[in-house]
């Protein structure tokens, strides 16, 4: 079981321990991970053993909040209506939620349909799901009508904004009436959300059966359903609680309860006002007090039904027994269909911790496609001195040979001294020359593998002829404070390849399979001149040329920390890039088109699409101007993927990365260019610390450790050629860890306040400086009285942009 929010006790969690308790009177293990893939020795404590395909049949996520993040073959359930989806960020969710192989559902058909739109775009998806519902198979209770009282249990939500919810008049005329017992938190955020109703009991514990036992007392359980859960189809948990505790239940008279039931419940109408409703209410609780055999007789029924199809006993055995041949379905569906052909995997390692390699060709030992070998670059001194210890981390049976070039020069003594010497791309050249092989890729010490990552790359080649290259989505891993990996989900899929997505992909050389076609004499004209995107020259070539194919899986991992190994390029990557464009594989500028996955049947609000996380286009941006964040500012034509909704005067990065996209309206590129942002990172009890990491088209310019609390401003040097006079440009922010505050459905890194390209400083900056008070606007532009002259003059917008351009490195006072 994958547990979304180990810290926080919600019906997710109560339904991991129904779950869990059936699994273990069944004699099946059940093992509770976090998101990672982590084991937990506790609900909120994560171990340092990560689950293996081989340890478990098949992991269960509840909640789209968990995407598949670690190697195993996953379910997820669709247990939430639609229209959740925007709230969270329409885009994010559901690549979340297609990122698993297999899906379970409670009988939803419109959540089954809303899958089987999205399968032209992700084809490897099934096209139905295994019925599983958030039911009991413990706690089971003899029917009974207890003391006649209607138990309803809840959070009231709308208490806490001071909005009157769809059940408000219904539940006020209970409460009066004296029939009902009213379960639920006593207090929220602040609020008291049941504080003025008399029939208001206690809260309840999210222990998976205190909640039952009460229902049986009452006798009565009311099981409304939200709109959405109305249209959607999918019914409350409470209707399980309800007929575990021998309860009869009263609920919305929807199809789906008709169909399961029939007359065994008590229906009242779900498009009538709250007073017609309390008199439908009123006349069921007169039949249960004249008819209490019959009425007993329904309960009871009922629970027969339920027991019988869909107590959660049921569930799991009828999941075990489908998943083995739904995996293997799947299966035959995504993994290689040729698995003779022979795959070649060229690692420029160079030189590093042999620790390093031994994790990478660890991974690629794994893969379930046999026919692999590998190609292991590394400087010669390097080699010399580690040969032994290189040998000694090849596991048995992985196939491959070292190449040695004069990456650095060796003094005879330490592995290598000085500036690198040859090019990658001239080590990739030999290598593949020298290699037979069918198909070829690319992995670096920074990246690792799902097993089935090259077999599911291999199958969409041999499933299109026409595609040249194959690429997987990408998970990216950051390290927490205690040590252990923490993932976000980072893309599914790509519409096209354009000049920012080459600063991503980048550092994500592993997602790429090509054919042995595309080395050529052509490509050759531009391999040997490249350092560190040899990879991307065979992905534009494999679009130029014919087709670039998702296998819209997410296998392949890049790892933060790691990515220290990865010899730095002897070229700026915009100059590298440039070689493409001469080759006319990648187009000198690109507006890109990126098509959201559509859902007609939403309407989605601009905060929704704001969530979204496309590219808002390739705004013009003249250096030395300031890009304000917050509801008055300018940032909205900037902001790429990695965003948040905008704040009054911040907007903050939803997980560990963020872009800013732009295009630079310089006449001369510049030589002495800095990048310079003002943000503030979350620092809690739990994330003492926060480090960023500022790249600008792909090239890293700065990495600050950020240790205490408040506003803090970066400057940073950006080399010489990084920066180019009217083409594209992105500045990634990247952040080590996030954190979900509680009653947060986010996990926030740091939020930005303003952000700054510029030339020149004609005063020294240092790179990292902490703004020991909140910006005063009025107090600067008393204390600079010029500055106040310039704003009055419109040089100026207001102060904070004299303070941000000038004013740091003039040391005024704020």
């Amino acid at each position: 079981m994958i547990v979304t929010w180990p810290d926080v006790h919600n019906a997710e969690y109560e339904a991991i321990l129904r779950i869990q308790r059936a699994a273990k009177t069944m004699g099946i293990q059940c093992s509770l991970v976090n998101n990672e893939g982590f084991l937990l020795s506790t609900l909120s404590s994560a171990t340092p053993h990560r689950l293996r395909p081989q340890d478990i049949d098949f992991a269960l996520s509840l909640h789209f909040e968990s995407p598949k993040l670690f190697d195993a073959y996953t379910y997820t359930a669709l247990w939430n209506p639609i229209e959740f989806y925007p709230d969270w960020g329409y885009e994010k969710s559901v690549n979340q939620l297609i990122s698993h192989d297999d899906f379970v559902y409670s009988g939803s058909d419109r959540a089954l349909r809303h899958v089987q739109r999205l399968r032209p775009h992700f084809p490897r998806l099934p096209n139905d799901a295994v019925e599983f519902y958030p039911s009991i198979s413990d706690s089971i209770f003899a029917p009974t009508l207890g003391e006649r009282k209607i138990f309803y249990c809840g959070m009231n939500w709308e208490k806490i904004s001071n909005q009157k919810g769809r059940h408000h008049d219904l539940l006020r005329l209970l409460d009066e009436s004296g029939n009902l017992a009213l379960y639920g938190p006593k207090e929220f955020m602040g609020v008291k959300v049941w504080g003025d109703y008399e029939s208001y009991v206690r809260p309840i514990a999210f222990d998976g059966w205190s909640l039952i036992r009460e229902i049986n007392k009452c006798g009565i359980c009311l099981a409304l359903m939200s709109d959405v859960h109305f249209h959607s189809g999918i019914a409350s948990s409470r209707l399980y609680e309800g007929l575990s505790a021998g309860a009869l239940v009263i609920t919305d008279d929807h199809p789906f309860f008709r169909d399961r039931y029939g007359d065994n419940l008590l229906y009242i109408s779900p498009l009538a006002d709250g007073r017609k409703r309390f008199e439908q209410i009123s006349d069921h609780l007169l039949w249960i007090e004249r008819n209490p055999e019959a009425a007993l007789a329904k309960a009871a029924e009922a629970q027969r039904i339920y027991l019988e199809r869909f107590a959660m006993d049921k569930l799991l055995e009828n999941l075990f027994a489908a998943t083995e041949t739904r995996r293997a379905a799947i299966g035959r569906s995504v993994h290689a269909s040729k698995t003779d052909d022979a795959i070649e995997v060229i690692i420029p390692f160079v030189s590093g911790p042999v620790s390093a390699l031994q994790k990478m060709l660890a991974s690629l030992a794994t893969q379930t496609y046999q026919a692999v070998t590998f190609t292991l670059l590394l400087d010669e001194g390097f080699f010399a001195h580690m040969g032994d210890e290189v040998r000694a981390v090849v596991p048995a049976g992985l196939r491959g040979e070292v190449l040695t070039f004069p990456f650095y020069e060796s003094d005879g003594v330490s592995a290598s001294v000085g500036p690198r010497l040859v090019r990658l791309g001239e080590a990739v050249d030999r290598a593949l020359s020298r290699s037979r092989a069918d198909y070829f890729c690319f992995m670096t010490a920074a990246e690792s593998w799902f097993s089935d990552h090259l077999s599911r790359l291999k199958r969409v080649l041999d499933d299109d002829q026409t595609a040249l290259g194959a690429y997987s989505g990408a998970i990216f891993e950051h390290t927490e404070p205690a040590g252990k990996g923490r993932r976000t989900l980072d893309f599914l899929r790509f519409d096209r390849l354009y000049r920012q997505q080459m600063a991503r992909l980048q550092r994500h050389p592993g997602l790429f399979l090509f054919r042995r076609g595309l080395y050529d004499a052509e490509t050759t004209l531009a391999l040997r001149d490249l350092d560190g995107i040899e990879h991307l020259l065979f992905a534009t070539a494999a679009e130029h040329r014919g087709a670039l194919k998702p296998t819209t899986s997410a296998t392949c991992i890049r790892h933060l920390e790691n990515e220290r190994h990865i010899p730095v390029p002897m070229l700026a990557i915009s100059l590298q890039q440039s070689y493409l464009e001469d080759l006319g594989y990648l187009d000198r500028i690109v507006r890109p088109e990126v098509q959201p996955l559509a859902d007609g049947e939403l309407l989605l609000t601009p905060a929704a699409r704001e969530m979204r996380g496309f590219p808002r286009g390739l705004a013009p941006y003249r250096q030395q101007s300031v890009i304000i964040f917050g509801k008055s500012g300018n940032h909205a034509d900037y902001l790429g993927k990695g965003w948040s909704v905008t704040e009054d005067h911040w907007v903050w990065i939803d997980g560990v990365h963020a872009q800013v996209c732009m295009r630079q309206q310089l006449v001369d590129p510049p030589s002495n260019c800095f990048l310079r942002c003002d943000l503030e990172p979350l620092i809690t009890g739990k994330l003492p610390s926060q480090t960023v990491t500022l790249s600008v088209n792909g090239t890293a310019v700065a990495t600050v450790t950020l240790s205490r609390p408040g506003r803090a401003i970066i400057t940073a040097a950006v080399p010489e050629g990084v920066v180019r006079a009217g083409e594209p440009l992105t500045i990634d922010i990247e952040c080590a860890n996030a954190y979900r505050p509680p009653g947060e459905s986010r996990y926030l890194s740091v939020r930005l306040y303003a952000l700054m390209l510029s030339t020149g400083e004609e005063h020294p900056v240092p790179e990292l400086l902490y703004l020991n008070s909140e910006f005063n606007e009025d107090r600067y532009l008393a204390l600079n009285p010029d500055v106040a002259a310039a704003k009055q003059a419109g040089e100026f917008k207001n102060g904070y942009e004299h303070f941000f351009r000038h004013g740091i490195g003039e040391k005024r006072g704020y």
